[in-house]
């Protein structure tokens, strides 16, 4: 039997867009984007693909800022219980200089908790955070402090790295452990092993403690740094939390579907569908359909 041709092509012709026609709006319904192709719109894509770029960047100075945030934080934190350490060897040297009102066991006493003291700010300066030393500069995975030979000496860098936290902004993750704590020879530990002999002796407590009180000095105002450093990058990341709505908003208004629209459009599609199928079933019993049913 003979097949009847009449309008067989351009039915399925028109079936088959109806069908890609509805498969390309549910696919912008469940994915929520209306360009992911070049075929999408070329240029389109290509701001898209700007802004996407641009948003990779702003959630990675981010990133940073969290991570320098805690490196820092916990820094200062150790350095305020450096300074408490310190104005407890103070007080100790006061006591330890009194003339004459102390027997040789009271010296001793005073000098052994001084030692204990010198052994904890050791302690706190090799300070690690997730495997990495925070006062070794740019020698992070070496210990900054060691006290292998008798005497404190710094294996650290004198110099630190610095971390983006925003476009064109960069700040110093650290602050060289030399800086904090003095040079070899003048730093913060001769400082107390100084005032521990010139208690134990009966020497000349009241220098050793003026050297004793430059450190803490110093150790101060290393942690206005580090408070400054975290004032920048809270405002840092009030910028940047912004700037990635926003993107994320134009990314949005470039590239995402339209719910309203896209609903129209499926209705449409589905309309249009019904009734040409219901057209094909009132074709002729002789057409390619009735075969195919």
């Amino acid at each position: 039997m003979r097949v009847n041709p009449n309008h067989t092509d351009s039915m399925l012709a028109a079936l088959q867009r109806l069908n890609a026609n509805e498969t390309e709006v549910l696919r912008q319904i469940s994915s929520g984007q209306r360009i992911q192709n070049p075929s999408d719109g070329p240029a389109a894509l290509a701001s898209l693909v700007q802004l996407q770029n641009s948003d990779d960047n702003t959630k990675q100075y981010l990133l940073n800022g969290s991570a320098v945030r805690s490196q820092m934080q916990m820094s200062d934190s150790t350095l305020n219980s450096v300074v408490i350490g310190l104005e407890r060897a103070l007080s100790l040297g006061v006591s330890g200089g009194g003339s004459g009102t102390l027997n040789a066991e009271d010296r001793n006493a005073i000098a052994m908790e001084i030692d204990g003291i010198h052994e904890n700010l050791l302690d706190l300066a090799n300070t690690s955070l997730q495997g990495e030393y925070l006062f070794a500069g740019t020698n992070s995975g070496t210990k900054p402090f060691d006290q292998s030979s008798g005497t404190v000496i710094y294996k650290g860098s004198s110099n630190t790295n610095q971390v983006q936290i925003g476009e064109g902004l960069w700040i110093r993750s650290s602050v060289a452990g030399n800086g904090i704590f003095g040079p070899d020879g003048a730093s913060m530990f001769d400082a107390l092993e100084s005032l521990s002999h010139a208690v134990l002796s009966g020497g000349d407590v009241e220098s050793s403690m003026s050297a004793l009180s430059a450190a803490r000095d110093r150790v101060s105002s290393s942690r206005v740094v580090y408070g400054n450093a975290l004032n920048q990058i809270d405002s840092a990341e009030l910028v940047m939390n912004q700037r990635h709505i926003q993107l994320a908003q134009q990314e949005t208004d470039l590239a995402g579907t339209d719910m309203a629209d896209a609903a129209t459009k499926l209705a449409s599609a589905e309309t249009a569908r019904n009734a040409l199928l219901a057209t094909i079933g009132r074709a002729d019993a002789t057409s390619l359909f009735d075969y195919l049913k």
